[in-house]
């Protein structure tokens, strides 16, 4: 009587169950395992305008946007289900609470826009909810969706809105990056 030959399992993967093992599983567990990352790009009064300001911390103007620079980390998830914030302490931006600055801003005028890698992705005059001034520094929380990031270098820019004729002057005092809500 013959022994019977042992028989080998042979397990076949696909393409795209190796693409999966090898390139996306160790991203997945990298994001899994990282903690909340966030970037500082100004802890100063930046004056957004064209117009001196006595009452602001910069009464003369830093320039007529903000632009900043940073990199998102590979290990930070960026999806379309993935939300990073943008959390800033800014004064002066024109609030929906005052019935004369809804009338402007529904012409679409003084909006501000934020631009992330040159896209617009929100209008910060909606997050504004007391009276303008430049004494009266809000906390604003804005959620941008994952997929408006890349990982690695991303630029943001804020853009005063205008009549046509002026800017529309006011402070950002602090200025944060962040993928987990304050």
């Amino acid at each position: 009587m013959k022994a019977a030959a042992p028989h080998a399992t042979v397990c076949r993967l696909s393409h795209l169950s190796w693409f999966w093992i090898a390139v996306i599983l160790p991203h997945w567990l990298m994001a899994q395992a990282s903690g909340p990352w966030s970037a500082t790009l100004l802890e100063k009064a930046f004056h957004i305008g064209d117009e001196s300001i006595p009452a602001f911390a910069t009464p003369n103007p830093s320039g007529d946007k903000f632009k900043g620079e940073f990199t998102l980390p590979a290990n930070v998830r960026h999806g379309i289900t993935d939300t990073i914030y943008v959390v800033m302490d800014a004064s002066d931006l024109t609030s929906r609470a005052d019935k004369d600055s809804v009338k402007l801003l529904r012409k679409g005028l003084f909006v501000t826009k934020l631009l992330i890698n040159g896209v617009v992705v929100d209008d910060l005059n909606k997050y504004v909810r007391g009276k303008e001034g430049a004494r009266n520094i809000e906390h604003l929380v804005i959620p941008v969706r994952g997929d408006k990031f890349k990982g690695g270098p991303n630029v943001i820019e804020i853009i005063p809105g205008s009549d046509f004729r002026n800017l529309e002057d006011f402070e950002i005092h602090k200025l944060v990056i962040s993928s987990k809500a304050p």
